[in-house]
């Protein structure tokens, strides 16, 4: 058997692309499973088969999805009630097709396909499917997590489990949602298919009166709430291994302050400085998100973009023990919703990935 080092040049740039790729795509979602024929576009979830004409687009797609996912006879259901009374999901729809309608030129040709720029409702929508479709092609949909998502009053905790399970897979890691109902329980563990890095993972979602199908309605004046959340999702660490937690602000985003200098961000900035860990008192939570991904909020406006705080302790129980994995994981966070693309995007530094596959 020959070593690669006493091959052809060659046949070394062509080992050295294989592994590049490889590792790519180890730190990426899971592969969609699609092939155009015949004028349709075909694609597989599982042992299921969707296929349209081939001029349909990705988000064409997703919107049908979203019907699949919910299933028909929700979707009949919601079609038969009032507007207002509707679940959220399906207010989003509405307003996005109407602000199709509105765009779409009155000459526009049968098979046309426009861009357009997405409002907030349609972001939120899009996103939405486009986690549910992530999760479904790693089989990590859960027939729990999606009758959650079916019950107004429960949407919303499982919309962001959804959503902060999404970001680990794009980063590269597997799904194991937690199934004990005792102890402490964090909604799922997740382990890195390079690294073999395994983390569990704790996510709180803040509910605000008017927002997300919560009865009432919004004030400025409301109570961030995030320290309190925060204490509660630590109550949740199982303890033999790396623990993350995600906080939902669900506020509504100021693009015009500075990044660090979001109203939400005080609280939190004022509970870390009473927290300060040491080497004789080490943080249990190796990495806190906070992300404000509240498209939601901007309604039949243009979306605009989220913000995220996120930070790692220098001193914590269980750190991570290959820190490219975090890295790419943090990337994940920060790109969540800012390309809604079919193909996977790697988050890991090409420089950092030049240095892997020469190992």
């Amino acid at each position: 058997m020959q070593r690669i080092e006493d091959a052809s040049p060659e046949v070394q740039a062509w080992a050295r692309k294989q592994r590049k790729e490889s590792i790519a795509s180890s730190f990426a979602g899971p592969e969609p499973i699609k092939l155009d024929h015949q004028g349709y576009t075909f694609r597989a979830i599982g042992n299921r088969l969707y296929y349209r004409e081939k001029h349909r687009t990705y988000v064409d797609f997703l919107l049908e999805l979203v019907k699949f996912a919910f299933g028909q006879k929700w979707h009949k259901t919601q079609v038969d009630t009032p507007e207002p009374e509707r679940h959220v999901v399906m207010q989003w729809m509405g307003s996005w097709y109407r602000h199709c309608s509105t765009i779409l030129p009155k000459d526009a040709p049968e098979r046309a396909v426009f861009a357009s720029a997405p409002t907030g409702d349609a972001q939120a929508l899009l996103t939405l499917a486009d986690d549910l479709y992530r999760l479904q092609l790693a089989g990590s949909l859960t027939s729990r997590l999606m009758r959650r998502l079916r019950i107004p009053t429960e949407f919303q905790g499982a919309r962001y489990e959804l959503q902060v399970a999404s970001v680990f897979l794009r980063s590269g890691f597997e799904i194991e949602w937690t199934t004990n109902e005792g102890g402490k329980r964090c909604e799922f563990h997740a382990v890195h298919r390079h690294s073999q890095q395994r983390v569990a993972v704790e996510a709180k979602s803040r509910k605000r009166p008017g927002v997300m199908g919560v009865k009432g309605s919004f004030r400025e004046d409301h109570a961030f709430g995030l320290e309190s959340l925060y204490e509660n999702a630590r109550q949740q660490n199982p303890g033999d291994c790396p623990f993350c937690v995600f906080i939902d602000v669900n506020w509504p985003t100021h693009p015009e302050l500075p990044k660090m200098q979001k109203p939400w961000m005080g609280e939190i900035f004022r509970w870390a400085e009473k927290h300060v860990p040491t080497v004789d008192n080490p943080d249990t939570v190796t990495l806190s998100a906070f992300t404000n991904y509240s498209w939601h909020y901007q309604g039949s406006t243009l979306a605009l973009p989220h913000e995220t705080l996120f930070t790692w302790p220098i001193y914590s129980t269980y750190p991570f023990t290959d820190p490219v994995t975090r890295d790419a994981l943090v990337n994940s966070i920060v790109s969540y919703g800012v390309k809604i693309e079919e193909s996977p995007t790697p988050m890991i530094q090409d420089q950092v990935l030049e240095q892997l596959a020469a190992l």
